[in-house]
């Protein structure tokens, strides 16, 4: 959050709802920095239903319809910005 206001280049984050790792709160302090800072069109999504390593299929913490979902919304990032 300290670097929020320093960013020079556009972010994504993609994050588990149900993280036992990073709670939704600290995800949700971030991206709100993010948006106050306003240096870049940054900010985070956080994938309803999900957790924590949602798009690694070889894990029981797959979500196949939201690390579709997921890899879309990168790569139209990654589009747009890149």
């Amino acid at each position: 959050m300290e670097i929020a206001g320093s960013l020079n280049r556009p972010v994504l984050g993609l994050y588990a709802e149900n993280d036992g790792n990073i709670p939704v709160a600290s995800v949700q302090r971030m991206n709100d920095a993010l948006a106050a800072a306003r240096l870049t069109p940054s900010h985070i999504d956080i994938l309803p239903g999900t957790s924590h390593g949602f798009h690694a299929d070889y894990r029981a913490s797959y979500n196949a319809e939201q690390a579709n979902l997921g890899w879309a919304k990168a790569t139209a990032w990654f589009g747009k910005y890149l």
